[in-house]
């Protein structure tokens, strides 16, 4: 006799004991009118809790009892997690990829750590308003004829998105290395953009001109955004140095991937950063020297955040590993016992159904 069956005689013969010692009532029920308005206010209707009245208490234990046997054995796999799978969070068009739940709970907290202030305010404007608090900051700003709002808060659920009825003048508006999104709407210049940690919007009359507007944006900075800005441009006349790069019979370790003809590594950068937490890099391309994907291998348990530009897709490889994939960007991400694992795309050199049947090999 299989477990499973075994389990089903154990509940059969538990139903039937209990049966023969409590036989089902012929006797008709009657409750107040009071009390079955409270029970409808808990559960809703009526036929959700008439059968637990109808039937004796034990009885009802040996359904209880059928039902953890029997349903909950046949059901794990079903509801089974994986044990390898990113937390992440969706917002508009991009997705927050967290190591852990504890590094998401920290970034999803709306609380502010650093201001964006605007360093730079047109020729008249004077701030007639502000309101700063621990989850937002909002400022505006008038010459007499013309107004702009700037508001900063937290990226999170309902962050960067575009009101219906917007007109959509611009969608990637570069501003000193920045993609602006920029729009009308209800009669107002809109510029909407993201730090990867904060959302920042300018809400402007139609009168102050676009330069305006993105020289406003360049200049919303941080405390910290303002030195790093200082020291770039004390070294802006330094010739950058380019990160060093070790050929493939060095890696330190295994290359656990099976590549398909044609492609070969062309070499790997060391992004270790520290003694407990190692991150390599490996460049993979064709035989021409062309580079055609990136894999980043690094330690499984690290703590990190990482912002993709692309809406999330989960794709189970197994019962375990579930990978992050992002079509439009042509990035996979996931994570196994040993290592986790970037591999982004330069090129449509593989498809979709290749890489993951590529991924799928690691794991047979």
């Amino acid at each position: 006799m299989s477990d499973k069956e075994l389990l089903k005689k154990v509940a059969e013969d538990l139903f039937d004991d209990f049966s023969a010692l409590y036989p089902l009532s012929d006797e008709k029920v009657e409750f107040s009118e009071r009390h079955r308005e409270r029970m409808k206010k808990l559960f809703g209707k009526k036929n959700y809790f008439a059968i637990f009245y109808a039937v004796p208490k034990k009885i009802l234990i040996a359904v209880l009892v059928f039902l953890i046997v029997i349903v909950l054995p046949l059901s794990v796999k079903a509801i089974r997690e994986p044990l390898f799978s990113f937390f992440s969070e969706t917002f508009g068009s991009i997705t927050r990829i967290f190591s852990s739940e504890k590094e998401k709970d920290a970034w999803l907290d709306p609380k502010i750590e650093e201001y964006y202030e605007l360093r730079y305010i047109p020729a008249d404007f004077e701030l007639v308003s502000e309101e700063r608090t621990e989850i937002f900051l909002s400022q505006t700003y008038t010459d007499g004829d013309n107004t702009f709002v700037y508001d900063q808060k937290k990226l999170g659920k309902g962050s960067l998105v575009v009101p219906d009825g917007a007109e959509i003048i611009d969608r990637e508006l570069a501003v000193e290395g920045t993609e602006i999104l920029y729009y009308k709407y209800e009669g107002k210049n809109v510029f909407l953009w993201n730090t990867g940690i904060y959302e920042l919007k300018l809400t402007a009359d139609e009168g102050i001109p676009q330069k305006t507007l993105e020289k406003i944006a360049e200049n919303a900075l941080s405390d910290r955004a303002v030195e790093e800005k200082k020291v770039l441009e004390q070294t802006e006349d330094l010739v950058p140095v380019e990160p060093v790069t070790y050929p493939p019979e060095t890696l330190p370790i295994e290359f656990p991937f099976n590549l398909p003809k044609g492609l070969k590594i062309l070499s790997w950068e060391d992004g270790t950063l520290s003694e407990e937490d190692f991150y390599f890099i490996v460049t993979v391309g064709n035989e021409d020297g062309k580079r055609i994907a990136i894999f980043d291998i690094y330690s499984s348990d690290a703590d990190w955040v990482t912002t993709v530009l692309d809406v999330e897709k989960k794709v189970p490889i197994n019962d375990d590993i579930v990978v992050s994939w992002f079509e439009q960007v042509r990035v996979y991400m996931w994570s196994d016992a040993e290592y986790s694992y970037q591999i982004t795309f330069l090129s449509d050199y593989m498809s979709h159904e290749q890489v993951f049947d590529m991924i799928k090999e690691l794991y047979k």
